[in-house]
C-alpha cells in the first residue's frame, strides 16, 4: 500500500513540511521562551488530562507565528494585545484537548485510505483541477518530509471533522424558517420622521457665568493639551544599489537562457518568480487588455508574437521575462494572454550594511554638532522635520505609521538624536527638536468651546425632552407625526432593506431593527445623533416580490442550516465542557 510506502521511506523526523503543504497542515513547535522553565506545573487541566505551560507555550508561539504570517511581518504589541493572543491560545487548546478527549471516547476512526484521498484533495497537489501525480510523487520521495508525522496529523484533524459532522447532523430548518428569513432579508420600508435639533431652542440656551464654571470644572480632562513633539529625521531606504542590480540582472539572464533553451517556462516561473501568486500558476496571468500592467512591461507584451520569449525588461518591480501564449480581439480590444517570471531587486545583505553604517554614522555625527540637520547636509543626506504633532500618535505626520518611531517618542529629551531605528524597509535617525509638556488651559483660554458644548448639552436635554413628548402623544392618540401641530418638517425617507440604511440619517444604533419591529400606528425614539433627538414612524412596509423567493430559497436555506449546525455544535462543546470539567490556573495565566 502507498501508506506503507510511505512508512518505510522516511528517513529523519520533520525538519520543514514544504511551502506547499503549510497552509493545510501545521505541526506544533518552535520556540517555548518562558514558558518551558515551568513545564512541571499545569496551567489547565481537561478533566484528568493537564496541559502544562511548555505544552501551551509551543501552542501560543505557533498561534502567534501565524498571525504573524497573516498580517505579513507586520505585529504590534498593541495588535497583539487586541488580538488577545494568549487568551485565544489557552481557548483554542483547551477546545482541542477537549475534542481530542470525545474522539477517543467515542472510537472514532479513520482509515488509511481516507487519509490518503484526503491528502489527495490538498491544493498542493491539484493543477487545472486535477490530482498532478508528479508534485504528489515529488514530495512523496521527499526525504525532508516525516509523513508519519503528517498522516497522523491529517488523520487527527479527519476524527474531529466526523465527530463535527456527527454532532451537527441533528440540525435542520424548515421551509417555513426560510420564507421567513426571506421576508426578513428582503422586506422594505419607507420611514417617516421629525428632527428635533438642539439649535431650535435659542431662547433655552443661554448660558450663565456660574453655569460655565462649573461645567469647565466637571469636564476639565476634555480640554487638556496632550504632550507635543517635533521631530527632525533622515530616512534611509532599503534600496538596492547599482551593483545588486546588475547581480540579479546576471541572474535574470540565466534564467532567460534557460527558458530560450526550451525548458519549461512554466516551471521556470514556479521555481524561480518572485511573483508568488502567479508563480503557482506557472506564471499565468491571464488575459490582459492595454492599461493593466505598467507601461515597460505593457509595451513589450503586446509587441511580442505568440511562443516568443522576451528580451529582460526592467520595471519599478523588478527583472521580467514575459512568454505570450496567444492574442485575441484586434485594435483597441486587443488583449493578450502571457505568463512572466519576475525577480526583484531587493538590496543585498552587503548593501543592507552599508546603509546601516551609513546611519550610525550619522547617528553618532549628528550626537556630537547637537544637529541632525547639520550633520545630514555634510553627508549629503536630506533631513525632514515633522510638525507639532500629540506624542502619543502612532502615525506621525510626515513620517506615517512607523511604530518603531512612535515607541520611543515619549522618552526622547528635547535635543536628544536616536540610535539607529531600523524598520522593514528603511533606517531612520531622529532627534527631537522641540516638546511642549502636557497642559490644561485655563477657562478663558478655552471658553468659546466650552460655551457652545455647554449650549449643546443643554439643548439635546430639551431637544430629548421634547422628542419623548412626541412620541407619547403619537403612541396615545393614535395620530400620524403628520397630524401633530406645532412639528419641524416632518419628511419620509426612500425604501431601505433590515441591512440597509436610509441615506437620510445619520447612523444611530438600534434604528433599522427597532422601525423593522415596530407595529403600525406607533412611533419610536427618541434616537440621538450628534445635534439631534428623532422620532420615527413606519409610513409604508413592502413586502418583497414573491416570485423571486425561488431564487433566494437555496441559498438562504444554506447559510442557516450552517448557522444551526454551528450553534448545536457550540452547545455541544459548552455542555461537554461542563460534563467534564475544565480548570484553570487564573493567577498563572495572569503572571505570563
Amino acid at each position: 500500500m502507498l501508506l506503507d510506502f510511505m512508512r518505510k521511506n522516511t528517513r529523519r523526523f520533520l525538519i520543514a513540511i514544504t511551502a506547499l503543504i503549510v497552509p493545510t497542515f501545521i505541526l506544533w513547535g518552535g520556540s517555548v521562551s518562558s514558558f518551558s522553565k515551568k513545564e512541571d506545573q499545569s496551567l489547565a487541566k481537561v478533566g484528568r488530562r493537564k496541559i502544562s505551560l511548555e505544552e501551551y507555550g509551543k501552542y501560543y508561539q505557533a498561534l502567534r507565528e501565524m498571525t504573524l504570517a497573516n498580517f505579513r511581518g507586520s505585529l504590534t504589541p498593541e495588535m497583539e494585545k487586541t488580538l488577545n493572543l494568549k487568551q485565544q491560545a489557552l481557548d483554542r487548546l483547551i477546545r482541542k484537548t477537549l475534542l481530542d478527549q470525545e474522539v477517543d471516547r467515542l472510537k472514532i476512526v479513520v482509515s488509511d485510505e481516507e487519509v490518503q484521498a484526503s491528502l489527495k484533495k490538498n491544493p498542493a497537489f491539484i493543477k487545472d483541477g486535477k490530482f498532478d501525480a508528479s508534485k504528489w510523487n515529488a514530495l512523496l520521495n521527499d526525504p525532508q518530509v516525516n509523513w508519519p508525522a503528517l498522516i497522523e496529523q491529517e488523520r487527527e484533524q479527519m476524527r474531529l471533522q466526523k465527530l463535527m459532522d456527527m454532532i451537527a447532523f441533528s440540525a435542520r430548518v424548515t421551509d417555513e424558517e426560510v420564507r421567513n428569513e426571506y421576508l426578513r432579508q428582503r422586506e422594505t420600508v419607507k420611514i417617516r420622521y421629525v428632527a428635533i435639533r438642539a439649535s431650535d431652542f435659542g431662547a433655552g440656551l443661554d448660558v450663565s457665568g456660574d453655569e460655565l464654571s462649573r461645567y469647565y470644572e466637571q469636564h476639565k480632562q476634555e480640554y487638556a493639551e496632550p504632550a507635543q513633539a517635533k521631530l527632525s529625521f533622515v530616512e534611509i531606504k532599503k534600496t538596492a544599489n547599482p551593483m545588486d542590480y546588475e547581480e540579479m540582472r546576471k541572474h535574470a539572464q540565466s534564467v532567460l537562457e534557460k527558458a530560450r533553451a526550451g525548458e519549461d517556462f512554466a516551471k521556470l516561473a514556479e521555481t524561480y518568480s518572485d511573483d508568488k501568486a502567479s508563480a503557482r500558476k506557472g506564471g499565468d496571468l491571464g488575459f490582459f487588455g492595454k492599461g493593466r500592467m505598467v507601461k515597460e512591461f505593457e509595451n513589450v507584451a503586446f509587441s511580442l508574437k505568440p511562443g516568443e520569449i522576451s528580451d529582460l525588461v526592467q520595471t519599478p518591480f523588478g527583472y521580467h521575462i514575459i512568454k505570450l501564449e496567444e492574442t485575441k480581439g484586434s485594435g483597441d480590444s486587443k488583449e493578450v494572454h502571457a505568463r512572466h517570471i519576475l525577480l526583484k531587486v531587493d538590496a543585498s545583505e552587503d548593501t543592507l550594511i552599508s546603509l546601516e553604517e551609513q546611519a550610525t554614522q550619522l547617528s553618532v555625527e549628528a550626537g556630537k554638532s547637537g544637529s541632525l540637520e547639520r550633520a545630514a547636509a555634510g553627508m549629503k543626506l536630506s533631513a525632514q522635520t515633522t510638525p507639532l504633532f500629540a506624542e502619543t500618535m502612532k502615525a506621525i505626520p510626515a513620517i506615517g505609521y512607523v511604530p518603531e518611531i512612535a515607541d520611543i517618542v515619549p522618552g526622547l529629551a528635547q535635543g536628544k538624536v536616536s540610535n539607529v531605528i531600523e524598520t522593514r524597509t528603511a533606517y531612520y535617525v531622529v532627534q527631537m527638536t522641540e516638546r511642549i509638556p502636557e497642559r490644561t488651559p485655563q477657562l478663558q483660554e478655552v471658553e468659546d468651546k466650552v460655551r457652545t458644548a455647554l449650549r449643546l448639552e443643554k439643548g439635546m436635554a430639551l431637544a430629548r425632552a421634547r422628542a419623548e413628548e412626541i412620541v407619547k402623544e403619537v403612541n396615545e392618540k393614535g395620530l400620524s407625526l403628520e397630524k401633530i401641530p406645532n412639528l419641524p418638517k416632518v419628511a419620509e425617507t426612500a425604501p431601505f432593506t433590515r441591512r440597509g440604511y436610509p441615506p437620510e440619517f445619520p447612523r444611530m444604533t438600534g434604528l433599522a431593527d427597532t422601525v423593522f419591529d415596530l407595529q403600525g400606528g406607533k412611533a419610536a425614539g427618541p434616537f440621538m445623533s450628534q445635534n439631534s433627538a428623532y422620532v420615527v414612524e413606519v409610513a409604508e412596509r413592502i413586502s418583497p416580490d414573491a416570485a423571486e423567493y425561488e431564487a433566494y430559497k437555496g441559498p438562504i436555506k444554506d447559510r442557516l442550516l450552517e448557522e444551526r449546525r454551528g450553534q448545536v455544535f457550540e452547545d455541544y462543546y459548552e455542555n461537554l465542557k461542563k460534563k467534564v470539567g475544565v480548570q484553570t490556573n487564573e493567577e498563572m495565566f495572569k503572571t505570563m
